[in-house]
C-alpha cells in the first residue's frame, strides 16, 4: 500500500517589497489543464523561480491571507525579464 505524505514546507521566507496586488477576476489556465478563476493577481519584481506548489502570504486585509497558487507567468518585455505574475 502506498502512501502519500503531507507536504512539507521549507524554513526559507523571502520578503518582496514593491509588489503590486490587483484583485480583479480573471479566467486562467491551471497546471493541470483545467480553466480556472483568479480573483487576485501578485506582480513581483523578481527573478525568483516561484512555482503553484509555493506559498504567499498577502498583506493584512486580504481573506483569505495565504490562498493558494493557480498559475504562475514571467513578464519579459523588449528589455527583458520584467516580473513573475502569480494568480491566486
Amino acid at each position: 500500500t502506498y502512501v502519500r505524505g503531507v507536504p512539507q514546507l521549507s524554513a526559507t521566507v523571502t520578503t518582496y517589497s514593491n509588489c503590486k496586488v490587483e484583485q480583479d477576476v480573471k479566467m486562467v489556465r491551471a497546471p493541470d489543464g483545467s480553466d480556472r478563476v483568479s480573483t487576485t493577481q501578485v506582480f513581483i519584481p523578481t527573478e525568483d523561480a516561484i512555482t503553484v506548489n509555493d506559498k504567499i502570504t498577502l498583506p493584512s486585509g486580504f481573506v483569505p491571507q495565504t490562498p493558494p497558487i493557480i498559475m504562475v507567468s514571467r513578464a519579459v518585455d523588449e528589455d527583458g525579464f520584467h516580473h513573475v505574475l502569480v494568480y491566486l
